[in-house]
């Protein structure tokens, strides 16, 4: 077969073609730029997540650190309502270093009460950001399955292209040819 005497119909379906082609390949770096900026957002809602999840830890050892402390409080209280019973005589003073220790009591629960909160409000901001984390998770596995698919797709038209493109330049007329 001369490719001198080829119809003109085969030649500029040929070019028409190789023109999808590289229309088709010059959308790559677009749908790549894309994937990325959908990557980037990702890793920093993952980041936010993971900030969220560390502050809530730190939250849990200030409430059990303060737990420790009422408790160790507690165990005072009760050694000094031993020691008022035994000591009957001292119970006026006693009673005042008692309502000393219940003040310091209500301001470790005060305490308690706004580490508490403070735990809610983390625990709503996990809470928040966990439908984002799964459609993230879902979005990312969506978008791998389409890169899996548009790479399936480019990679055997990579060879036709170049054969192709090395057809075209034998053709009359050619800039290559000249």
């Amino acid at each position: 077969m001369n490719l001198l005497t080829l119809p003109p119909r085969l030649v500029l379906r040929a070019l028409e073609d190789l023109h999808a082609l590289a229309t088709a390949a010059a959308t790559l770096p677009a749908v790549e730029a894309r994937l990325t900026a959908k990557v980037s957002q990702l890793e920093s809602r993952m980041n936010e997540a993971l900030d969220v999840g560390r502050a809530i830890d730190a939250r849990g050892g200030e409430l059990l650190a303060l737990g420790e402390r009422v408790e160790r409080l507690g165990v005072g209280i009760v050694a000094l309502g031993e020691r008022i019973d035994v000591r009957g005589a001292e119970i006026v003073a006693l009673g005042e270093r008692i309502e000393v220790r219940a003040g310091e009591v209500l301001a470790v629960a005060g305490d308690l009460q706004a580490a508490g909160t403070a735990v809610a409000l983390e625990g709503q901001a996990v809470a928040a950001a966990l439908p984002s984390l799964e459609l993230a998770i879902a979005t990312m596995d969506e978008m791998n399955r389409s890169a899996e698919a548009m790479a399936a797709v480019a990679e055997p038209l990579h060879g036709a292209a170049e054969r192709l493109g090395r057809i075209v330049d034998r053709l009359p007329g050619s800039q290559r040819q000249r």
